[in-house]
C-alpha cells in the first residue's frame, strides 16, 4: 500500500486482517509495517555533497510546509506532520552543520510542487541578504523547476549556484 498518513487502505487492511506493508507513511505508525527511504541520511548526503563543493551559503526548497512561497522558521519545519519533510530538513541541516554551517544559516523556503511557487521562492532567496550558492530541493521536480527559474534569471548552474534534488 502506498500511503500518505494513516489512509483508508491501511485501516481496511487492518480491520480485515490482511497482510500488507505500507510505503511512505507521512508519520511514524508503530503498528503499521512500512518500508520507506532514508530521508535523513539521503538529505544529509546531499548537503555533504554541496558542502564538499565548497558551498557554505545554502538554502532548502521545502515541500509540505503550508502556504507558499515563504521562508519557514526551523520550529515550524520541525512541527510539520510529514515525517519525510521533517527528516529531510534535519538531514540537510545535519550535513551542513558538519561543514560548520549552523541550522539558522540554512533558510527553508516553502514551495508547492508548482513551477510558479518555485520561481517565486528562488527569487525570494536570491534577493535576500545572503543569496545561496547552493540549493537543496526536497524533490526532484522542485529541483528541476529551480533550474528553470535560475535559467530564466540568467543565473549560471553550476557556475554561480549548484542545485541538488532528493526524492
Amino acid at each position: 500500500l502506498r500511503c500518505g498518513g494513516r489512509e483508508l487502505l491501511v485501516e481496511i487492511a487492518q480491520r480485515r486482517g490482511l497482510p500488507f506493508v505500507a510505503l511512505s507513511l507521512d508519520r511514524e505508525e508503530p503498528d503499521v509495517p512500512a518500508v520507506d527511504i532514508d530521508d535523513f541520511g539521503g538529505a544529509r548526503e546531499a548537503a555533504r555533497h554541496l558542502a564538499g563543493l565548497g558551498h557554505r551559503r545554502v538554502a532548502v526548497l521545502g515541500i509540505g510546509l503550508g502556504p507558499a512561497p515563504r521562508l519557514v522558521p526551523p520550529e515550524e519545519v520541525r512541527a510539520t506532520r510529514f515525517v519525510n519533510v521533517r527528516e529531510r530538513a534535519r538531514g540537510f541541516w545535519a550535513g551542513m552543520e558538519e561543514a560548520g554551517v549552523p541550522e539558522e544559516d540554512v533558510p527553508v523556503a516553502a514551495v508547492r510542487d508548482d513551477a510558479a511557487d518555485v520561481d517565486a521562492a528562488v527569487g525570494l532567496l536570491l534577493d535576500g541578504p545572503r543569496p545561496p550558492t547552493g540549493l537543496l530541493a526536497m524533490s526532484d521536480r522542485v529541483a528541476m523547476a529551480a533550474l528553470d527559474a535560475l535559467a530564466a534569471r540568467g543565473v549560471a548552474v553550476p557556475g554561480r549556484i549548484s542545485v541538488t534534488g532528493f526524492d
